[in-house]
């Protein structure tokens, strides 16, 4: 139902509150309501529909990620401190020839990231790109990695899900080492072009994570107050 504000006791944090809950409110009704009619059709009891039903908004594990290696090296709330993107591991491994071996892998790794760069719109998949991401040791580089994509590029990579943990990787390294209007211009094309698989892996945030692209948002001021309620809405801030 609609509601009158009254300008007095107007707030701006509950609107955008307001806006978040109604747009995963939407999410997950039409989760549920396609997950009913594809369930009439194909359960065998109705146990198997429930079933079916109440796991309808769990993140689908695809067949890729059985073996894959897992992304979370370390137990974010283990301190109960904020990360920062120097904290995820160095793209190299220590081989049986010590320092000497470490240097020619991290050699061999920026050698891979420099011949990259000049690629890096041919992105294809979220996969691709955190794997880019990961082949570039310092922050700078995979900011100017992330400065490379616009809003046709971010509705290509994500058009089938936007991963939590790429997510996050993604505002940190914006945070650390992103020049002022690139931050905010990847920020928008994460909200305007793909809006629903943003606000599906920003559910999966930490509050301290939500607190980083809202100090991105901070530092870069938008001519319009509209841009910034659609980015907090789609991150959940």
């Amino acid at each position: 139902p609609m509601r009158k504000y009254d300008p007095e006791g107007f707030a701006f944090k509950s609107v955008k509150g307001e806006v978040s809950e109604a747009m995963h409110f939407d999410w997950k009704r039409d989760k549920i309501d396609d997950a009913k009619k594809r369930a009439i059709y194909d359960a065998k009891s109705y146990d198997d529909f429930t079933s079916r039903v109440k796991g309808c908004t769990l993140k689908p594990i695809h067949k890729n990620e059985f073996n894959a290696p897992p992304k979370f090296a370390y137990n974010r709330g283990a301190h109960g401190s904020e990360t920062t993107a120097a904290d995820a591991p160095a793209p190299y491994v220590r081989a049986a020839g010590g320092a000497n071996s470490v240097a020619v892998v991290r050699a061999g790794a920026a050698a891979a990231a420099a011949a990259a760069a000049s690629s890096g719109l041919s992105i294809k998949s979220g996969r691709e790109l955190d794997r880019e991401l990961r082949r570039r040791p310092a922050a700078a580089e995979k900011a100017d990695l992330l400065a490379q994509l616009d809003g046709d590029a971010c509705a290509r990579i994500f058009a089938r899900e936007l991963d939590a943990e790429l997510l996050r990787q993604m505002l940190l390294i914006l945070e650390e080492a992103a020049p002022l209007g690139a931050s905010r211009r990847l920020l928008k094309d994460l909200a305007f072009r793909c809006p629903n698989q943003t606000a599906m892996a920003a559910t999966f945030l930490t509050p301290q994570e939500r607190g980083v692209a809202a100090r991105v948002l901070a530092r870069d001021a938008a001519p319009d107050e509209d841009e910034d309620v659609r980015i907090c809405a789609a991150l959940g801030v």
